[in-house]
């Protein structure tokens, strides 16, 4: 059987893939759900992925937060205590319809104090939204509104407000109302939002929060004073100029 230890934001948390908690060490290890892809070694490291229930901490608050370059997964042998992979998590992605999350994993490869960094070269910005080498912290950029500025249609889908006709780069982010139902904004049409999950009893939220995203553009770096910090190579073709031509 396998244990899972994550740090995230200096707490640690322990799962177990066996169909029972355990107690090791002082620590309880939680019996959820949780699968990985088989560990390879080779000389490209493009990350090990592990799913996990997407209602267990800290799993959506990891996708929320900015993740740090502390937090990392540990998986350990048990009972061996053999530790088989350690590594930094680099991205958690959400997937409602499941009600999952993937995080994914990369072993950093250290001499002394030097990290060889992993790097993809795209037109567009290889980094994510909030992260390190973006620069931008992700609740700059949020903002709330309260009971009476907005509506919500009685589906639970469709949030208005005129707040969101000067807004860009919502399509794709995130909304939290009342501090506890979350949903991922799928359309931005002027003053309208589609949420990707219907909001539970729509006339008994009284909050709500908008985390906006990137669509890693010069456009949206510009957009966000940090064109600096952009990430891509835009002049580098799209196509494939040896089939397609320039």
């Amino acid at each position: 059987m396998e244990l899972y230890k994550i740090n995230h934001l200096g707490k640690f948390y322990y799962f177990t893939s066996f169909k029972e908690d355990i107690k090791v060490d002082n620590n309880t290890y939680k019996a959820i759900p949780i699968t990985r892809q088989e560990i390879t070694r080779g000389l490209e490291d493009n990350g090990l992925k592990v799913i996990a229930p997407l209602k267990d901490k800290p799993f959506k608050q990891m996708f929320l937060q900015t993740i740090s370059p502390l937090s990392t997964l540990e998986i350990i042998k048990y009972p061996e205590n053999i530790t088989l992979y350690k590594g930094r998590i680099l991205k958690v992605t959400l997937d409602y319809a499941k009600e999952t999350a993937t995080l994914v994993v990369s072993q950093n490869v250290i001499l002394g104090n030097s990290e060889f960094p992993v790097r993809s070269y795209s037109s567009t910005c290889g980094y994510n939204f909030g992260d390190r080498y973006c620069g931008l912290v992700k609740e700059n950029f949020s903002f709330f509104l309260n009971d009476g500025d907005f509506t919500i249609n009685k589906e639970g889908s469709i949030v208005e407000s005129s707040d969101f006709a000067d807004k860009r780069y919502l399509k794709g982010g995130f909304l939290i109302a009342n501090n506890k139902y979350y949903s991922f904004i799928i359309e931005h049409n002027g003053i309208d939002l589609t949420l990707l999950s219907p909001l539970p009893n729509p006339l008994a939220i009284t909050s709500i929060k908008i985390i906006p995203t990137c669509d890693k553009s010069p456009e949206a770096c510009s957009y966000y004073n940090n064109l600096d910090h952009f990430g891509g190579f835009p002049y580098i073709p799209n196509n494939n100029i040896t089939t397609g031509g320039f």
